[in-house]
């Protein structure tokens, strides 16, 4: 009898899947800050500035053992970040002071916790970026940036070599003359040009 039972089917157990390798990819969002133009201790207030933002990913990620994935990240971003403060009592614009983020990227390092299809991460690293000040019709310059970046987001493996991600980013570039005492009498600069970003990517694992 036990010459005719069956043989036992052993199945080998399916692979986990894994997040290491380098990676290319798109980004699409919107962004949204604030900003205010100084000349000396005198300031416009605050004002809100926004705009959409688009890009490119490069990316390489190590996994160690499960579920730990550490990663880094580079991207570059068209932006239309651009905002208009009206004069205050303190600070005299003559013409509208409008401040205009026109592109920005990140070099980040990332953390995650995988789980399976999912990760789970926190990034974060340097942050640069090119702006342009305006006191319109009278005097504008624009400057070239670095500043810190800091967040997070969530990317899904839909596809043996694809992911979506969903991402929030706080960018902060600091400030910067944009006219040099031609116009304003002394230094006149925007200030404080800090925005969040959150965004939507797609990547392509090699």
């Amino acid at each position: 009898m036990a010459a005719d039972m069956p043989a036992p089917v052993y199945k080998a157990a399916a692979p986990s899947f894994s997040w290491a390798g380098p990676y290319i990819g798109a980004t699409v969002g919107w962004a949204w800050g604030k900003s205010q133009h100084c000349e000396q201790n005198a300031c416009t207030d605050r004002f809100n500035m926004d705009g959409i933002v688009a890009g490119g990913t490069l990316g390489y990620n190590w996994q160690v053992g499960n579920p730990f994935v550490f990663g880094i990240e580079l991207d570059a971003s068209y932006a239309n970040i651009r905002g208009t403060g009206a004069t205050s009592a303190a600070f005299l614009c003559t013409g509208p002071c409008t401040t205009d983020v026109e592109w920005f990227g990140t070099a980040r390092g990332r953390v995650g916790v995988s789980s399976g299809m999912l990760l789970s991460y926190v990034t974060g690293g340097a942050a640069f970026g090119g702006a342009k000040a305006a006191m319109t019709g009278f005097t504008s310059g624009r400057d070239t940036l670095v500043g810190w970046t800091a967040g997070g987001g969530f990317e899904y493996a839909f596809a043996p070599n694809w992911s979506a991600k969903v991402e929030y980013l706080y960018v902060d570039l600091g400030s910067f003359v944009y006219d040099s005492a031609s116009f304003c009498g002394t230094n006149c600069s925007a200030e404080d040009n800090r925005f969040s970003v959150v965004r939507l990517g797609v990547n392509y694992r090699f």
